[in-house]
């Protein structure tokens, strides 16, 4: 009745989630910074 429980029966918690949100968090802020940085778009917003 309830098969599609059986796919969280290795579930740890919600740590897991933050560590991995911590880790998507910065490896997307290191890609984001250079391409803001080199758009055309931002270097005439800032002269």
């Amino acid at each position: 009745m309830h098969a599609g429980h059986d796919a969280y029966a290795g579930h740890h918690g919600h740590g897991d989630h933050v560590a991995q949100f911590r880790r998507m968090f910065w490896i997307m802020l290191v890609i984001a910074v250079p391409v803001v940085g080199l758009s055309p778009m931002f270097a005439h917003l800032i002269g």
